[in-house]
């Protein structure tokens, strides 16, 4: 069960690291030395964002903030926001707004009227008015007209933070209304066809805590987003997720940085194209808080396997080593049969070298294009070096353990003769052999017995293998034979003692008879 449980956070670690390293995000211009927040997507490329830029008549007393107003903002091709003008002066002189949702056919709009910025407990007070949703008709100008509150408005309790569903059929908002299961709560509405609304219903524990979630967001596929302090996070308000799988949402998820900091993290919103926005007050922020643009890299797969050049067949353990601007980004290695693929950024040049054991390096070049989660295949050979070896050795005698001269050294190969060296004495036979090969030496010198051994070389270039041959002499006899003279007559003496001598000492005595001879065996 442990190593269950170790294998499963290992697998959300990574998960959450890939996660982690496939977006990137941009302090956006708009953002100012106040507050920037809330973007909410609008037609043509636009966006709608709450900004606290104002006079200081504009402060209110209770919650030390420059009241919001809304503005209109272009998107950049990078995914920057340029601001244009305020969304709706009329509006915007008598009240101060900065939730705004619109529907998909971007004829109706819902907003909050005095709603500020750290508002995490809006409870009623004499400084402070309960919140209430509006709706609005508008048009391709953005002026709003036919301005009506929401029929479940209560002076009991607020409601705030609109969000429409893809088709346009269920609003989602934020309430403290009660019966909920902490300070606010997350609820959805049906938006019927006659423009009237269900009941309010609550999204129940997978989304909702007993502390506070704000700033719903739901995406085409119906996916929330929302902010919370009361799920596990990683400090502050973080922003979590919560998929909707068999009419329910399932547990809410906590998104991994860079989205999410020790730092109040919210406001988030997504398009189709995997980009957006989201709020925080992070270090490193323009001013109290900052929108942020957020979007996938555009990254490319590549695929590479590694073939031996001289057969095509795969090869083992492989190092391969991803270069840019000659730089070392990744390496690995790897096994026989098995491809390697590293992520690689659109629009950027890289080069792969491949190296191995007595192979010649392979590398290529390659430039990616600007198709992101394109997967790119490459095959990579490599030309096996040719594996040479040194085998040497000296040639000694058996009895004496001395260096001998003029030994006749043969190489073979299957019964073949490859090569002969003569040595002389002192020095070495040297021989340049294959690798992976079996060959047998064979030493020979008149009077020793002819040595010999067999070895099978490995696959390590450039190795030098030394060994010993000792030669055992051949025992060398000579017959020393003879007769025996007068010296007078010439003829053969009878019973004659003849004895044998070496270095003063008797040998041997033989006694010869008239007519026959000594016979000594001698040593050489």
């Amino acid at each position: 069960m442990k190593k269950v449980l170790q294998l499963l956070l290992l697998l959300i670690f990574n998960f959450l690291a890939a996660q982690e390293g496939t977006y990137e995000i941009l302090n956006t211009s708009i953002n100012s030395k106040f507050a920037e927040l809330g973007v909410t997507y609008s037609s043509n490329n636009s966006v709608i964002f709450a900004s606290s830029k104002k006079d200081e008549s504009g402060r209110r007393t209770n919650n030390r903030q420059l009241s919001l107003e809304l503005y209109h903002g272009l998107i950049t091709e990078n995914g920057d926001i340029i601001q244009t003008d305020k969304f709706n002066k009329e509006i915007n002189n008598k009240f101060f707004e900065s939730d705004i949702a619109f529907t998909p056919d971007f004829k109706t709009v819902y907003f909050t009227w005095n709603n500020f910025y750290s508002a995490l407990k809006s409870k009623d007070s004499a400084k402070w008015k309960t919140l209430y949703m509006f709706k609005a008709s508008v048009n391709q100008n953005f002026e709003i007209s036919n301005v009506t509150p929401l029929t479940f408005n209560s002076k009991e309790y607020s409601v705030r933070s609109p969000a429409v569903s893809a088709d346009g059929k269920k609003l989602y908002f934020v309430s403290d209304m009660p019966g909920g299961y902490g300070e606010l709560d997350i609820y959805v509405v049906d938006i019927n066809n006659e423009g009237n609304y269900g009941a309010p219903k609550n999204l129940g524990p997978t989304v909702n805590t007993k502390q506070t979630e704000l700033f719903p967001y739901i995406d085409q596929n119906n996916t929330l987003y929302f902010s919370s302090n009361g799920h596990k996070g990683l400090g502050g308000l973080d922003i979590f997720k919560s998929e909707f799988k068999n009419g329910n949402f399932q547990q809410a998820i906590n998104l991994p940085t860079p989205f999410n900091s020790k730092y109040d993290d919210f406001a988030f919103v997504i398009d189709t194209s995997n980009s957006g926005y989201f709020t925080s007050n992070r270090s490193g922020g323009k001013g109290d808080v900052d929108i942020y643009a957020f979007k996938e890299k555009c990254l490319q797969t590549i695929h590479i396997l590694t073939l031996n050049d001289a057969n095509d067949q795969p090869l083992d353990q492989v190092q391969v080593s991803l270069f840019q601007n000659n730089q070392l980004v990744e390496k690995q290695t790897i096994s026989k049969g098995s491809n390697f693929k590293f992520n690689l950024n659109c629009k950027e040049t890289y080069k792969i070298i491949a190296e191995k054991e007595n192979y010649e390096t392979a590398e290529l070049s390659i430039t990616t294009d600007d198709k992101s989660k394109t997967e790119i295949t490459k095959t990579l050979k490599l030309t096996p070096v040719k594996c040479n070896q040194l085998l040497s050795g000296n040639i000694m005698d058996l009895k004496t353990n001395l260096p001998l001269d003029q030994v006749q050294v043969s190489l073979f190969q299957n019964n073949q003769l490859v090569e002969k060296q003569t040595i002389s004495k002192g020095s070495n036979f040297k021989f340049n052999v294959n690798c992976k090969e079996t060959y047998k030496i064979i030493a020979e010198k008149e009077n020793y017995k002819a040595s010999e051994f067999t070895i099978a070389t490995d696959d390590k270039n450039k190795t030098e293998i030394t060994k010993m041959l000792k030669l055992t002499p051949i025992e060398c006899k000579q017959l020393l034979s003879g007769n025996i003279l007068d010296l007078k007559t010439n003829l053969p003496l009878d019973q004659v003692t003849v004895s044998l001598f070496q270095n003063n000492k008797l040998i041997e005595i033989q006694a010869i008879r008239k007519g026959s001879n000594f016979k000594f065996n001698v040593n050489c």
